[in-house]
């Protein structure tokens, strides 16, 4: 079963400190995050191309996207680990329940890619 949103930046948030350095560390401004699943120029579902990585947690990795459908800041978040579709469903029926909040981002699509799932 695949399932049929996307995630988008949230238009009505207050905007944040978006400097590179709350993604770099102190030494040198290197980079701390590790090899991408994804690479510059994939194709998602015929519909994002991977622009850059932009950053990592324990779970996912987080990609700049371009939306060939859409315009705006786009991102995708792809799972470093595979779960089970279950958890998948319940993640993206709990952001679509949270989309009225200004701090959540916009779920638009999620789905799998090569059998890794992505919102």
């Amino acid at each position: 079963m695949e399932l049929d949103l996307e995630i988008r930046a949230n238009p009505r948030a207050p905007r944040g400190d978006s400097s590179s350095a709350n993604r770099r560390s102190k030494a040198g401004g290197k980079s701390r995050m590790g090899p991408a699943l994804l690479h510059k120029a994939t194709l998602i579902n015929n519909r994002f191309e991977v622009q850059a990585k932009i950053g990592e947690g324990t779970f996912s990795e987080i990609y700049r996207v371009r939306d060939s459908q859409g315009s705006g800041r786009d991102g995708l978040a792809a799972l470093k680990v595979e779960k089970e579709e279950s958890v998948l469903k319940f993640e993206s029926s709990v952001l679509k329940k949270l989309q009225d909040c200004p701090y959540v981002c916009r779920l638009v699509q999620c789905g799998t890619h090569n059998s890794m799932p992505y919102l």
